[in-house]
């Protein structure tokens, strides 16, 4: 079956080509929904000149949905001109997303060496590591550093599923915009250190629980509470229709939160 997409596996997500340049992406998107429901799309832009560049990535919930889509958006009629639809590969995804940050990232992928996923953060066989990001970031005054951040931001905020498979696939660049928090006074190492532990005892449901402030929603910003209330607000048949590797983090936020709410 691979051979009947030019040579490419079927995946969750697919490749759009062919878009006309006036069509925005809440258009594209409702293009894609007329199959089935989608995890995250993404209409790529030129940095330049911020026009459309006339393809897109889509990410269905899964493989099927997304045959089905590459069934039917293929030679799919816009105006007078026909989509190309095919199933992109994580790899297109992650070069895609780097085409679009800032250069910043770029000359840091070139001084930092890749770092195995999974390897945590708090590792003492990252002394190393830790030395060549820190002299990487040393070559970025604070205005390109505050565009490395900047850029990381507004990529997780539209794009929250793509990001998490960028840096799921370079953890290096994770730990460089860690540093460039901490070196831009945005974090410290006691929040670093908070973060690692919250991760490590969500992992360990068995452990006991850490004690709860009176009311942990207090220490979050406006648009932390108002992304927990609408987790929260959501049904169990709901929470399955995100991407799987989600679902238990929205069910932990509703068991963490709810009852402040």
């Amino acid at each position: 079956m691979v051979d009947s997409y030019g040579g490419l596996e079927p995946s969750r997500v697919i490749y759009i080509g062919g878009i006309p340049f006036d069509q925005t992406e809440d258009q594209i998107l409702d293009i894609a929904r007329s199959v089935g429901p989608v995890v995250s799309s993404k209409l790529l832009f030129d940095r330049e000149t911020g026009k459309s560049k006339g393809y897109a990535f889509i990410e269905y919930q899964d493989i099927e949905t997304a045959r089905s889509a590459v069934r039917n958006l293929n030679n799919y009629a816009i105006g007078n001109r026909y989509l190309k639809c095919n199933f992109s590969s994580e790899q297109a995804v992650i070069n895609t997303m780097k085409s679009q940050t800032s250069s910043e990232w770029a000359e840091l992928e070139k001084q930092i060496p890749p770092l195995p996923p999974g390897m945590l953060m708090a590792n003492s066989s990252m002394d190393s590591l830790n030395q060549q990001v820190n002299a990487a970031l040393a070559t970025l005054d604070k205005n390109r550093l505050h565009n490395l951040v900047k850029d990381a931001k507004i990529m997780s905020d539209s794009h929250p599923q793509l990001m998490a498979l960028l840096l799921e696939k370079n953890p290096q660049l994770l730990f460089a915009l860690v540093q460039a928090t901490m070196i831009l006074g945005l974090s410290d190492a006691e929040q670093i250190k908070n973060i690692l532990v919250e991760q490590k005892e969500q992992k360990e449901p068995d452990s006991a629980p850490a004690a709860e402030p009176e009311n942990p929603l207090n220490s979050l910003d406006a648009e932390q509470v108002q992304a927990i209330r609408t987790i929260c607000a959501m049904s169990e048949a709901e929470i399955q229709q995100v991407a799987a590797d989600q679902q238990e983090l929205y069910r932990e936020i509703q068991k963490r939160y709810k009852m402040y709410l």
